[in-house]
């Protein structure tokens, strides 16, 4: 055997070192970040006080309707990674159908206003997946809470057409949105 081969050998063998390493790494950090997710979603933010209210935790794309301090349902959202600012907000608004103009039409069902962006001062609320005039879903429906699609919003919690008409029929003007994350 040549002193090449014996170097090419060498080469192949710390390509593969370095693909386990960078392997390892990526497995560290999901598992870190799942972790994290957790831990924000089990903070000592929970469901208390009076009247119906909605928590939204950012990091795990979940939102949990609540009863006083009684968990009543948990659901995948889609959210955006910085605002609304994490905080607890009212609802101000409600409305069965919306639209913006943002170079199209386009269409959101169930629609529960509680804040305002903080670059255009549009509404930022609750509703279900966006739609063009054509139908055409913004969001396929079962991507709903995954990673892909998280920050992909302006602001707004994304829901499916079923869990936006049940937040929009459970909260009533003045009740508690807090936002977690």
């Amino acid at each position: 055997m040549g002193d090449g081969e014996v170097v090419r050998s060498g080469a192949a063998a710390s390509r593969r070192q370095q693909a386990a390493v960078l392997l390892v790494l990526t497995t560290l950090l999901t598992l870190t970040a799942t972790v994290f997710d957790r831990a924000v979603a089990t903070a000592a933010v929970g469901c208390s006080g009076r009247g119906h209210s909605v928590i939204v935790y950012r990091g795990p794309q979940r939102a949990v309707l609540c009863d006083g301090s009684r968990q009543v349902t948990s659901f995948p959202v889609t959210t955006n990674f910085t605002q609304p600012k994490a905080g607890t907000y009212r609802v101000y608004s409600k409305g069965t159908a919306t639209n913006r103009i943002k170079g199209r039409r386009i269409l959101m069902d169930w629609f529960v206003g509680f804040a305002y962006g903080k670059v255009e001062g549009w509404s930022i609320g609750f509703h279900a997946i966006p739609r063009y005039e054509n139908g055409q879903l913004i969001q396929p429906p079962g991507t709903v809470g995954s990673r892909a699609y998280k920050g992909s919003t302006g602001g707004c919690i994304r829901q499916t057409q079923a869990q936006a008409k049940q937040t929009f029929q459970w909260l009533s003007y003045g009740d508690r949105v807090i936002i977690v994350g």
